[in-house]
């Protein structure tokens, strides 16, 4: 899937565009897209640090467990 998008780098980068534009749709794709990444490298710290931003700002803003 990685892959087919693109690459580790084209992934990190629609990963963190996502996140930035904020919203909750975007975090959850943010945080789908970095799970990809992360299966592939549990090192990755770019997309380490873009799944946090993404799980911090959806959980500050929703009460929901399956957000």
């Amino acid at each position: 899937m990685v892959q087919a998008m693109g690459g580790r780098a084209a992934v990190n980068s629609l990963a963190a565009k996502a996140v930035a534009d904020g919203g909750l749709a975007n975090w959850r794709w943010g945080l789908k897209l970095t799970s990809l990444l992360l299966t592939l490298d549990p090192a990755d710290a770019a997309a380490q640090e873009t799944r946090a931003t993404a799980a911090r700002a959806l959980g500050q803003r929703t009460d929901s467990a399956n957000a």
